[in-house]
This record gives C-alpha cells, structure tokens and sequence, in this order.
C-alpha cells in the first residue's frame, strides 16, 4: 500500500476511537448500547473503503510531496487530534472562522516544514492535498451517522463540551508561546568545520562556569536573566551549547536558544503573545542580543508582570561587551525593573568568560584526533605560545586556527591573526571550488550570495524574499538554472530546509566578505553597489556585522578600500531610516576606535546633525558618540567635548536623552579636574539636575558627582557636600543608585571626622545598609564606615564596633571587600588588646 494511504488508515482508526467513545442516548441499555457501537464501526468501516477510492488519486499524489518527515509527523496522536479538531469545530458555538483558519495555516506551516517544502507553488499542492484529508475526516465523522446519531452527538458536545475543550486546548496550543518552544531545536549541526556546532571541534574544561550556570538555574525568582560575556571566539556561545546538551535528560527544564524571528523588529513572535505557560522550567538563550536589546528588555519586563508564568524561567544574554558603555546595556537594560531582575545585581556582575589555558594542551590533542590528525605536545605547546603572541586574550578560536596551519604545514610561526584567517577562507574556498566542479560562473554567485547573507542574515532560497536586490535575485537563478534539481542544488550550497546560513564562525565569516567583495566583485562601482544594498536591504544586521568587524579587527590594510566603503562612500544617505541605523553604528564605534578614528567618526556624526538637526536618534547619536569620545580624552580635549554637548543640550531642550548625556559629560569632566574647577562643573551638573527633577538617571549622576567632589574636600566643605546627597536621597527614596551614592559619600565625610561626630555618620550608614540589606554596595560602605570608626575608639567601644563588623562579614559571606574591612577591624581590635 502506498504510505499516503497508510496515512489514511490510521487516521481512520483515530476518528472511529473517538467516536465510539462517546456516549450515544443515556436512557439506552448496555447491550443496545454496545450493539449501536458495533454497528457503527461497521457503518464507519465501509464508508472508509468507499472514500479511500474516492480519495486514492490525491493521496497518491502525497507520497511524491514528501522530502521529510512528513508521514511520520502525521500519524504522532497530537497530529491527528489537530485534524480531529478540524472536522467538528464548525458545530460548537465558541470556535470563530477566524480562529479555525489560523489554526489550519499554522497545520499548513507545520506539514510544509516537516515535507521539507519550500516552493510556493508545492507548497499549494499540498495544501490541496491536506484539505482533502480534512474532507475526508469530515465525511467519515458526520456522515456515517444517522439523523438521531448526529442528534445525540451534536448534543453531547454542547452539554459536555468535552471534544470542545480538546478544541480549545488546541487552538490555545497553535500559535503559542509553548508551541514556539517545542518547535526549537535544541541541537543542530552546521556545514561550516569551524562553528561551534560543527561536531568537529572537542570541548574541555568550563566546570566552574557549569557550575555558576546551574546556580543561576537554582535561584529562587520566578523570572531573571543573567549575561555571558567575552570577545567574539571566545567560546560563549560553544559554552552555553555544550550545557545545553548536557543537560538534556533532565525532566523538569527545557533549554533552548531563542532566534531572530522571536525578536524580529517588525513581527516578532514575542509581540503575538501576553501569555508565557510552559509546562516545565526554561533556560532561554539570546545570543548577539545587541541586535534586539531594545525588543529583549521590553519582553523580559512583559514577563515580570505576567501571572500566567507558573514555572522558573531563566534568560541567558550571550553578547561581547559590559558595563554602562555597552550599547546592549543602554538600549534598554538600564530601567529599574531589569536591574531588579539580573541574578548578578548584587554581587555577581555577569558571568565573564576567561581563557582556557591550562586546558588548550588536552584540547589540542583532542582536535587533532578528532580530525584525525597527529600533533606532538611540544607542537601543542608551541601553538599555545604562538596564541598569546598574537591574541592578548588567547580565545580558542585562534588556536583552532593555528592548530588547523599546523596539521596542513601552512607556515603559521610568522603568521598574525589577520593571515590565520586568510588561510582558513582559502580552504573554504578550494572547497566551495570543487563542489561547484570549478565552474567560474557558479562559484561567483555563491560567493556573491554567500557574502551578502553572511553580512545581513540567512537566506530562504525557495521563497526569496520580495525586498531581495534583482542582482541577487539573479545569483540565485544563475545557480539554480545549472543544478540538476532541487536535491543538487541544497548540496551544492548547504543548505539547511532550503536555507543559505551565514558563515561561521563570526571572526572568519567577517573576512570572508572582505575576501569575496575583494575578488569576485572587481569594478569599484560594483563594490559600493554591492555595500549600498546591504544598507539598503537590512540595516539592522548589517550595522553589527561592520561593528564586529572593526571590533575583531578584520580590516587589515589590503581592504582598507572596502571597509571604506562600508563606512563612509557607499552609504545611502538619501534613506533617513538606514542614516539613523548608521549613526549609532558611528556612536559605537567610537567606543572601540582609536583616538584618530573617533575624530573622523564624531565629525561624521555632528555633519549628519546638521543635515537632520530634527532626528531624535540622530541626535542622540551625535550625543552620545561626545561622551564616547569625552572617555577617550585628557584635558584640555575633555573640556571642549563637554562645551559641545552643553550646545546641543541647550539646542534640544525638552529632549531628555540628550540632558542625561551631558549630565553624564559634565561628571566625566569632573573626573579630570582639580578642586576650584570641579566645583564649578558640580555647579552646571546640579543646575542640570534642578531643570530636570523628575529625571533619575540625571540624578544619579549629579549624586555621583558629589561624592567625587567629596573625595577631594576637606571639613567641613565636606559636610555641606554630604548634606546636599542626604537631601537628594531624601527627594528620592526609592532610587537606589542615589542611595548608594549616599552611603559612599557618608564614607568618606566618616574619613575626615573625629569622635563623636564619626558615631553619627557611622549611624546613618547603619540606617541606610538596614534599608538596603540587599544592596551590596552599601553594605560595603557600611563595613568600610565601621572600620573607620574602630580606628577612633578605645578598647571597650572598639570591641563592639567589630562585633558588628562580624554580623555583617557573616551575613555578606560572598563579599570580598566586605570580608577584608572585618580583617581590618581585627587588626585594629588586636592592636588595643593585651597578649591573652
């Protein structure tokens, strides 16, 4: 028989089991009962055989649709309850049209997937196929009856309303969050030798950083995130897999790594939902969440504020870069809630990544068995010492790189980071030649096609998307009209469903556009052309790929002209939306290039300013791209920075980003400057901060710089200081960067005071850590305070003061600076103290 109509026979037997099981008239005898059943088997039997010839042409047709899995996914029982669900939604009153149409297109997706069908014009024959299965359900679950049998069951679903809620249960499940995560695959290799997910690469060592992952898993919120960070190859991404996989088996969680279309600035899948029920624990994993910080913040705050969530859910951000310069931290994740979320606000930080080290040895035995290599230990060691040569940070990519010259005897000792690539994309393309069989033409359009998706994003080749530029339209037919078929042509270009994935990993992908735009697109018009459309065609993901590329530093001096062009010639500035994407790319980059770049970059800004003074994110841009650069410079540059952004805060009055960054400007300045002339920049900061009361990151910021300006005083210039911050605290309560501040500037008045004056403060700082037992930055000020105290003291009193010392060290066990300001105190205690 042929497995179409297989498919059929066990769909029919699933229409007779639930039919059956449901009881007919409640008055009836068992006897009369069992015999109406049976009877109906019968009834439904024949019906099947008659329909089986009426339908045998279109299922026979389904057997030459079928690429995957398709069969196997249609005879899974939660398959077959979906298509029950179809043929008896119509006859109960709370399943709309609408609802059952979205239900049978999410089917349509579903089955396209699992037949590995990516044709529109398949694609429609299919679905002809599966409506006909849908109608045959149909026929068998209503037309086998009788007028008194269809009676009896219309009635038993709106009195039971059983089969309804199996129904809605369904309709519930299409679509869903939790259908999203089942759908996730979890493992998946790559073509690409040296991605992480290749199977080709060992993995070793990382135990710790299981460990802090699982702890992470255990905490007791019902939501929190948590980041880990490290430069680009250096194995964040591999780490996070590889706990993944070995944590598979375990019952109560799921762990998965979400993708772009969950994010997707225009129809993210998280913007469909409000409703976030899975049935175990999640782990979910956001890597490059710079590109979606903005939608990653907004969803993790949906979640704070969602009942729905039963279990624990756990986001893991995997990104490159930390702290308050981050372009991830500041779209987004600086907002109270978040902080409030981050499993490591207190005393964690996020999970940085370190080098393997001790550990590259056994990995470089490993790899090379594994490839079925041979290397010695000295080769090995040798490999280690050329990596640190060339790699201040040692990442295991470079060394993959260095073990890979060394296995086919490149001359790798003199080689640096930018050649080690090189040789890699060399290899890749002797292998892209003789997949193609050295035909020139094809092996240009797949480098052309490869290029433009490795710099953007992946790329659907049976459905290309309509924004697509003709030129790659036109790559892909030049491929395809040379393939033999569809079959061919997935192999030749490794494919994944029908799908062109960027190269991998980052740092040789990033090359490998700068090679292939080298020498396959020869004419320098065609060159910009090529980068203008990769503006044009997805800004988004190209303004982190040039980013990445600057930051890895890829651009060596043989592609000077095409980062160029990158950067500066070949941008559409006619296109305000890609112009606005550009001018962050210019902001961040400043925080990344070398004094003589930033120039270049912060004049670029200020001219794209002045051509679209009424941008806000331009504005911004510019705004920020000055205090990027105020980081970078002494003074006197730091000083004529800081005048421009007062220019542009006072031009952009009511904007309230451009205030924050020069508030922010005006406390880097102070950082620089000696006593007179810090106080006069306290003086704009706090006119800065009396403009904009209702600001709390502008306040912050102004209390920050009163604590640096009492670092510099003596009393009691000290006290008024500290009596400004006690106001400000008082004015805002429930700001607690403010009260840190606070805490830290009573530590300092408590370094200039004597007794009895220090017992006041050191009383306050109690105060406040009681306020703010979570907060361990007071709590460090606290024990710092107490330490300053006991300095003051004599024995009996001193003795007290480290009695508190120990309750605090004791309760702040995981407090470095906490547990040596008890050490302190007990030097100070012993040095009062007699030989007993």
């Amino acid at each position: 028989m042929l497995e179409g109509l297989n498919v059929l026979a066990d769909i029919t037997s699933a229409v007779i089991s639930t039919i059956v099981a449901i009881p007919l008239e409640s008055g009836s005898s068992l006897i009369k009962r069992k015999i109406e059943k049976r009877t109906l088997k019968k009834k439904i039997r024949k019906r099947a055989e008659f329909l089986k010839q009426k339908y045998k042409d279109n299922f026979e047709r389904l057997d030459k649709k079928n690429k995957g899995s398709l069969y196997a996914w249609l005879k899974e029982e939660r398959t077959i309850k979906r298509i029950l669900s179809f043929c008896n939604a119509e006859d109960t009153d709370n399943i709309s049209k609408e609802q059952m149409q979205n239900c049978k297109e999410s089917f349509f997706k579903d089955a396209f997937n699992m037949a590995q069908i990516y044709d529109s014009n398949e694609k429609e024959e299919l679905r002809v196929v599966l409506n006909d299965l849908f109608q045959y359900v149909d026929d068998l679950f209503w037309k086998a009856l009788d007028e008194k049998d269809v009676f009896f069951y219309k009635k038993f679903l709106s009195e039971t309303r059983r089969s309804t809620s199996a129904i809605i249960q369904e309709m519930q499940y299409h679509g869903s969050f939790a259908e999203y995560i089942d759908n996730q695959k979890v493992l998946q290799e790559v073509p690409f030798k040296l991605d992480y997910r290749s199977g080709k690469i060992p993995f070793v060592g990382r135990e710790s950083e299981f460990e802090e992952i699982d702890a992470f898993r255990a905490s007791n919120e019902q939501v929190s995130w948590w980041a880990v960070i490290g430069k680009g190859g250096s194995g964040k991404s591999r780490l996070v897999y590889e706990y993944i996989k070995k944590n598979l088996d375990l019952p109560d969680w799921k762990m998965c790594f979400l993708h772009d279309d969950f994010f997707n600035r225009l129809d993210g899948k998280y913007k469909n939902w409000n409703i976030w029920t899975y049935d175990k624990n999640l782990l979910l994993v956001v890597d490059y969440v710079q590109r979606y910080a903005k939608e990653v913040a907004q969803w993790i705050e949906l979640l704070s504020r969602n009942n729905s969530i039963k279990k624990k859910i756990r986001i893991l951000l995997l990104e490159r870069t930390d702290g308050e310069k981050s372009l991830w931290i500041r779209e987004g994740f600086e907002t109270s809630v978040l902080a409030e979320l981050n499993y490591g606000k207190d005393k964690k930080g996020f999970l940085q990544l370190q080098p393997l080290e001790n550990d590259l040895i056994q990995f470089a035995m490993k790899y090379a068995e594994k490839n079925k290599k041979q290397i010695s230990e000295a080769d090995a060691i040798d490999a280690w010492n050329k990596l640190k040569t060339i790699d201040p940070d040692t990442r295991i990519l470079y060394f993959i790189m260095i073990l890979e010259a060394i296995f086919n005897n490149g001359p790798w000792r003199n080689w640096n980071r930018n050649d080690l690539a090189g040789y890699i994309v060399q290899r890749e393309q002797e292998d892209i030649a003789i997949r193609f069989e050295n035909n020139n033409d094809m092996i240009r359009s797949f480098n052309k096609l490869l290029a433009f998706c490795t710099a953007t994003k992946e790329l659907p080749i049976f459905e290309l998307p309509q924004s697509l530029p003709e030129f790659i339209k036109n790559e892909v037919k030049e491929i395809s009209n040379n393939a033999r078929d569809k079959h061919e042509l997935c192999a030749l270009m490794q494919l994944e469903d029908g799908i062109l994935q960027p190269f991998t990993p980052d740092i040789i992908g990033e090359y490998m556009v700068l090679y292939i735009i080298d020498q396959y697109i020869l004419d320098q018009k065609e060159k910009e052309q090529f980068i203008r459309n990769l503006w044009i065609y997805d800004s988004d993901n190209f303004i982190f790929f040039v980013y990445r590329l600057l930051e890895d530093k890829m651009d060596d001096e043989s592609y000077n002209d095409i980062t160029k062009l990158m950067l500066f010639d070949a941008i559409p500035y006619d296109n305000i939306y890609v112009i606005e994407k550009y001018s962050q790319l210019m902001y961040g980059l400043i925080a990344i290039g070398d004094l003589n770049q930033i120039l270049i970059y912060v004049q670029t800004l200020k001219k794209l300013y002045h051509n679209n003074p009424l941008d806000k994110i331009i504005c911004y841009s510019y705004a920020y791209g000055l205090f990027n650069l105020s980081c970078k410079q002494e003074m006197p540059g730091r000083k004529e920075t800081t005048e421009k952004l007062a220019q542009l805060a006072s031009e952009n009055a009511g904007n309230e980003e451009i205030q924050t960054t020069y508030a922010m400007g005006l406390f880097n300045l102070s950082n620089k400057q000696e006593l007179a002339e810090r106080k006069e920049t306290m003086g704009k900061l706090a006119q800065l901060a009396s403009e904009n009361a209702g600001n709390g990151e502008i306040q912050t910021t102004y209390a920050k710089g009163l604590v640096n300006l009492s670092s510099k005083q003596e009393l009691p210039e000290i006290k008024e200081t500290i009596g400004k911050l006690a106001q400000l605290a008082s004015e805002n309560a429930g700001n607690e960067g403010i009260q840190t501040e606070y805490a830290k500037g009573l530590f300092n008045l408590s370094s200039k005071q004597e007794l009895p004056e220090i017992k006041e403060t050191a009383g306050k700082l109690a105060q406040l850590a009681s306020e703010n037992a979570g907060n361990g930055e007071i709590q460090t000020a606290y024990a710092k305070g107490l330490v300053n105290l006991s300095n003051k003291q004599g024995l009996p009193e001193r003795k007290e003061t480290t009695g508190k010392l120990a309750q605090l060290a004791s309760e702040n066990a995981g407090s470095g600076e906490i547990q040596t300001a008890y050490a302190m105190g007990l030097v100070n205690l012993s040095c009062e103290q007699g030989l007993p």
